[in-house]
C-alpha cells in the first residue's frame, strides 16, 4: 500500500532504490509511468531474479554509478508501452531483460556479435534502472520474448533466474525459489523479509 493515499492512482508505482553504496535499499513511490524513449520499451514487471551481482552492487563493489540504483536484472515483465521506432513487440507481449542493457552498436565488438565487450555498455540494475520496481524502461535490443507458457511466481522463470521476486510484492514480500545462498545472502543484505528461508 502506497503510504500516501494521493499515490494510490492507476499511474503509481514503486521501485526499490539504493541512494549511496552500502546503504539499505527504500521504497520510493512515483507518481508517473515511465515514458519509452525511441528504441525503448515500458515494462511492468511480474517478476526479477536475485542475482550475486545484485549483491556487488548493493555492496558497492562496483563503481558507484552517481546516481541512485534500482537492482535487478533478470526480469520477466510484459510490455506496457512502445516508444517510437519499435518493431518486431507488441503491447501485453512477455519479454525478459538481462544484465546487459545498453550498447553503442558501431564498435567493433558490437558489429561482430561481440556486444558484451562493447566498452561503452550500460548495464540493467547497476547504470540502468532494474527490475527490484513495478516498471522499468529499456531499449529493446537487449529484450528478449519469452516463453508464456511458465507462471513466473511459482520459481519457474522463463528467463535466467535463481529466486524471484514478484512485481506486485516487491515492496514487502522475497520468494527465493532454488536461490541457494546467493539468492538468501542477497536477500538478507538488502534487508528484505523473507517468507521462507528454506
Amino acid at each position: 500500500m502506497p503510504p500516501d493515499p494521493d499515490a494510490a492512482t492507476a499511474s503509481a508505482w514503486c521501485a526499490m532504490e539504493q541512494a549511496a553504496p552500502g546503504r539499505p535499499l527504500q521504497q520510493v513511490w512515483r507518481r508517473q509511468l515511465p515514458q519509452p524513449g525511441p528504441g525503448q520499451v515500458r515494462i511492468g514487471v511480474a517478476a526479477c531474479g536475485v542475482c550475486r551481482t545484485d549483491l556487488h552492487v548493493v555492496d558497492g563493489d562496483l563503481p558507484w554509478p552517481g546516481h541512485a540504483v534500482v537492482p535487478g536484472h533478470e526480469i520477466i515483465g510484459r510490455i506496457g508501452a512502445l516508444g517510437a521506432g519499435v518493431a518486431g513487440l507488441a503491447v501485453g507481449q512477455r519479454v525478459g531483460v538481462p544484465w546487459l542493457g545498453w550498447t553503442c552498436g558501431r564498435c567493433e565488438h558490437c558489429l561482430a556479435g561481440r556486444e558484451n565487450l562493447c566498452p561503452q555498455a550500460r548495464f540493467t540494475g547497476w547504470q540502468l534502472d532494474g527490475g527490484y520496481a513495478g516498471q522499468v524502461r529499456i531499449g529493446v535490443a537487449t529484450c528478449g520474448v519469452c516463453r508464456t507458457d511458465l507462471h513466473v511466481v511459482d520459481g519457474e522463470l522463463p528467463w535466467p533466474g535463481h529466486a524471484v521476486v514478484p512485481g506486485h510484492e516487491i515492496v514487502g514480500r522475497v520468494g527465493a525459489l532454488g536461490a541457494g545462498v546467493t539468492g538468501l545472502t542477497v536477500g538478507q543484505r538488502v534487508g528484505v523479509p523473507w517468507l521462507d528461508e528454506t
